[in-house]
């Protein structure tokens, strides 16, 4: 069962909600930070932001807001239906290492 809410001694990877629109379009709407995203529009819009916590909605689980005292710092997508690691990212999240995930292919 994916957990709502995963809470580690320096972050908080949460589901992503309406208020973290903004930080989002200013985080993604950096060249810098955008040219090593997949596929993501630039320049991003904060209508690209409403959309895109929309969608996540609709697949629970799959997209992590990180955050620090509850402000969106970046964020974390996993195909759980190709990959089908989520029980394996949430309990490398509760050891309170370091780990770097690869893109599923």
């Amino acid at each position: 069962m994916i957990q709502d809410v995963l809470t580690t001694r320096r972050l908080v990877l949460r589901p992503l909600l309406a208020k973290d629109a903004q930080a989002m379009t200013m985080l993604v709407g950096d060249y810098e930070v955008s040219k090593w995203l997949t596929v993501v529009p630039y320049p991003y819009s904060r209508s690209d932001a409403d959309w895109f916590i929309r969608s996540a909605g609709n697949m629970p689980g799959e997209n992590w807001a990180i955050t620090v005292s509850d402000n969106l710092i970046g964020m974390i997508s996993h195909t759980a239906f190709l990959c089908r690691q989520t029980d394996l990212l949430l309990a490398a999240g509760e050891t309170g290492a370091v780990v770097n995930i690869k893109k599923g292919q």
